[in-house]
């Protein structure tokens, strides 16, 4: 099973182990402080005793677990299967509080008095957490750097490399929903890189409405798909 990242979370919200992909820089105390609290809110305002056991965003989720002196958060694409994360993530709880029981109860805020028993026992039952980017990179930066990303680069060809960011993202579907089919698809990446002059000549050339297009346009740009910019200047100046 593959994880996007992994925290260990004390009871006060506090981070005590994390590995996280290559290039997040948020400070992961942050981010178990994060679900800490979002974990204790839902308890409150839903006035329930049980705490949150998963929470999902984009294309990934984190996926709980809850010990007695501390708590698990995996993360993961959105497709995993949450139970079989969490039976994972009940694994580590236990053999932590088995083999910490001495410590975690009354710990003093001492990172190098959990660190390395933690590490181990993590190490122990999961070796799969990716160290990789699960983000989209421009395709000059996937070109350079495609050890840095969690797909593999099984291709220089241009093409290729364009149908693996488009497929590997939200907009896919959204290209679908609109009724637009891979060929014409591919009809437009061919205009834009010989920069048609106007979205209107775009809109009529491939009877797609100008509405629809635009957010296609502005991911296209973003993602380093192909070059937009000037495109949706003019768009924005009109």
């Amino acid at each position: 099973m593959r994880l996007l990242g992994l925290y260990v979370g004390y009871k006060d919200g506090s981070c005590i182990y994390n590995r996280h992909p290559k290039g997040l820089y948020l400070d992961p105390s942050m981010i178990t402080g994060f679900l800490s609290a979002i974990s204790h809110f839902v308890q409150e305002a839903a006035l329930s005793k049980d705490p949150l056991k998963e929470m999902s965003a984009g294309e990934t989720k984190f996926v709980y677990e809850w010990g007695k002196d501390i708590f698990i958060a995996a993360l993961c694409y959105r497709t995993a299967d949450s139970t079989k994360v969490r039976r994972m993530l009940e694994k580590i709880i236990i053999d932590l509080e088995n083999d910490l029981k001495e410590v975690l109860p009354k710990w003093n805020g001492k990172l190098r008095d959990l660190a390395a028993p933690i590490s181990k026992i993590v190490e122990r039952n999961i070796t799969s957490v990716s160290t990789k980017l699960p983000f989209h990179p421009a395709e000059d930066e996937l070109l350079r750097h495609p050890e840095d990303y969690y797909f593999e680069l099984i291709s220089t060809n241009l093409d290729e490399i364009r149908n693996i960011l488009l497929r590997d993202s939200n907009l896919y579907e959204l290209i679908k929903m609109k009724g637009i089919d891979d060929e014409t698809l591919g009809t437009l990446l061919e205009i834009l890189d010989k920069e048609f002059p106007s979205l209107e000549e775009i809109s009529n050339f491939l009877t797609i409405e100008p509405g629809d297009l635009v957010p296609i346009l502005i991911h296209l740009d973003n993602r380093g798909i192909v070059s937009c910019y000037k495109l949706l200047e003019e768009i924005r100046t009109e």
